[in-house]
């Protein structure tokens, strides 16, 4: 089952062509991962797939509900604390309450805890095993 279709992309940035490619498919079960040097367009892609921005050239088919975790995204301000059990116990917990690690931690939860068919991932840093241990979930 095809869950992304990609034809004829073209993305500019500043004049100059960031990336260029006739035709991407994901399946469903695939993974994919999109190395590159900072600026060559890794987060422009996953955007563009998320439907975020537009490509400059092409079309994009997304066929099910995309996760999204940015290493540097938002989430949500306040939190009920049955979906964070293990941080705190009071009813509401505001983002004054948590450090660095454990804002990245709320954020993955958040993000692996939908249900969606495709799951995107733009993370420099995460280990590796925590990665894999995620994408075996079922």
């Amino acid at each position: 089952m095809e869950l992304i279709k990609m034809r004829g992309i073209e993305k500019y940035f500043g004049g100059k062509l960031l990336f260029t490619f006739d035709k991407l498919t994901v399946f469903k079960n695939d993974i994919i991962g999109v190395v590159g040097l900072n600026g060559s367009g890794k987060t422009t892609l996953l955007e563009i797939i998320n439907n975020d921005i537009a490509p400059d050239k092409g079309n994009v088919e997304v066929k099910g509900d995309i996760s999204y975790y940015k290493q540097f995204g938002q989430y949500h301000e306040s939190v009920d604390s049955w979906q964070l059990k293990e941080f705190r116990s009071s009813s509401t917990i505001s983002e004054g309450w948590f450090s660095g690690g454990e804002k990245t931690r709320l954020r993955l939860a958040e993000t692996f805890s939908k249900s969606s068919s495709i799951l995107l991932v733009l993370a420099d840093t995460l280990p590796q095993v925590f990665l894999k241990n995620m994408l075996n979930r079922e």
